[in-house]
C-alpha cells in the first residue's frame, strides 16, 4: 500500500490487487478437482473440503478408469474456469480483493 499526495492536497492510497482472475481461473481449470483455486482465494474451509471429495473419488476413478465421474469433475472445473474469466473486475475484486475495492471505490 503506498500513499501519495496530489497537487492540490487531497490524498491517494493505491492498493494492489492481491489475486488476479487469471491465476484463479488456470488454477480451477488445471488443478480445481483438487481445491488449489480456493486456497489461492482465501476459501480455506471449500478447499478443504472438495481435496477431502476429490483424493478418494481419484483414488477409485485410477482403478476403475475415468468413465462418468471424470467426465463430471471436467465438467465442473470447466463451468468455474468459465465463472472466474466471465465475471466483472467489479464483482471479483468485490468477493476476493475486498480490500482494494473498498480503499478505491469507497
Amino acid at each position: 500500500m503506498e500513499n501519495y499526495t496530489q497537487s492540490q492536497g487531497v490524498n491517494v492510497t493505491v492498493v494492489a490487487r492481491n489475486k488476479s482472475k487469471i491465476i484463479a481461473a488456470l488454477l480451477a481449470f488445471f488443478l480445481g478437482v483438487f481445491g488449489l483455486h480456493r486456497f489461492y482465494l482465501g476459501r480455506t474451509a471449500l478447499g478443504l473440503i472438495d481435496l477431502i471429495i476429490a483424493l478418494p473419488i481419484h483414488i477409485v476413478l485410477l482403478i476403475l478408469t475415468v468413465g462418468i465421474w471424470g467426465i463430471a469433475l471436467f465438467c465442473w472445473q470447466l463451468a468455474v474456469t468459465i465463472y472466474y474469466l466471465a465475471i466483472s473486475d467489479t464483482t471479483f475484486d468485490k468477493t476476493y480483493n475486498p480490500q482494494y475495492y473498498n480503499v478505491t471505490n469507497a
